[in-house]
């Protein structure tokens, strides 16, 4: 996966911009946010990227969402505090040791190497045992 750097993405600027015409009136603060980091909004939008991996602990805020629950996908990083409805459809738990190839496809990464080394990035704190959550999803039209 590359990642931009520095300033805004000129793709997910543009996707933003798409996103906003197909966005459903009714997305507004009542549903709770799940935010994005800006690397990755492009493969949520496009359907590239169908879960999410997280560690509840640092991100609580997420520990309330369960399967059946509508989110709202942001990107606070861009400025972004609606993208679009996400609809969970499962929630699982892991740990990094067992995390999969199968599990970083969906996630829209090539392999489990990168899947884990990416969310060191995101959980400096991260262990081998600490146990992480994994949100499946849809766009919810």
């Amino acid at each position: 996966m590359k990642v931009a750097s520095g300033g805004k993405c000129k793709v997910c600027k543009e996707m933003f911009v798409s996103v906003r015409r197909l966005r459903p009136q009714s997305m507004g603060t009542e549903l709770r946010p799940m935010d994005f980091a800006e690397e990755l909004v492009s493969l949520v939008l496009s359907g590239a990227k169908t879960a999410t991996t997280r560690l509840l602990r640092d991100e609580p805020s997420l520990a309330n969402i369960f399967p059946g629950d509508r989110v709202r996908a942001t990107c606070r990083s861009a400025g972004e505090s609606a993208l679009v409805v996400l609809r969970v459809q499962s929630r699982t738990e892991t740990t990094l040791s067992q995390i999969s190839d199968e599990l970083a496809h969906v996630e829209g990464m090539e392999n489990a190497s990168e899947l884990c080394d990416a969310l060191r990035g995101f959980y400096p704190s991260l262990t081998e045992v600490d146990e992480l959550t994994t949100f499946h999803f849809h766009v919810d039209q």
